[in-house]
């Protein structure tokens, strides 16, 4: 089943469940500008731990044309090289965008409007406690977005447990 939440740019929210492994993630705004210049490079979504480790960052830069990707320790620097992928092509026409990240034993797979964009490899692990939506004055997507999470795959298909 489905928990439908809420995150207000620049606010951290925490999960009443946290979502582990199998689990999946869905966040939809109803806004894309992309094309708002450098004040809007950087908004960023983040899966933050107990600990609050963000073992998952995700920097979206429209004016630079990239998504980056990244993890960080709480007290610590930024673990290990970004991986990145192009802004445009995973947005092409949007508004109603959807991003989506399904949580594997050893790795996260992020679908942008329902494709496949990237699979990330986990450097930090831990279940995921807290979703962080910040950055820069401006935002790429919508001021509120909203997201589901599902404990598994079988939790999106009506009448499955």
């Amino acid at each position: 089943m489905a928990q439908f939440h809420q995150v207000s740019y620049q606010q951290t929210y925490v999960l009443p469940e946290p979502s582990t492994i199998g689990g999946i993630i869905t966040f939809r705004s109803s806004l894309l500008e992309p094309d708002n210049g450098p004040a809007n490079d950087g908004t960023t979504l983040n899966l933050i731990n107990k600990g609050g480790d963000i073992m998952l960052h995700l920097s979206f830069r429209p004016y630079a044309n990239i998504i980056v990707f990244n993890t960080r320790l709480a007290k610590g620097r930024w673990c290990h090289p970004e991986e990145r992928v192009s802004f445009q092509e995973q947005f092409e026409g949007g508004k109603n965008i959807t991003i989506t990240i399904y949580e594997h034993p050893d790795r996260y797979q992020i679908l942008f409007n329902g494709k496949t964009g990237l699979y990330f490899n986990k450097r930090i692990y831990g279940d995921t406690y807290s979703i962080m939506y910040e950055g820069r004055p401006e935002t790429c997507f919508s001021d509120t977005i909203a997201f589901e999470t599902y404990a598994n795959w079988a939790a999106l298909v009506p009448g499955s447990k």
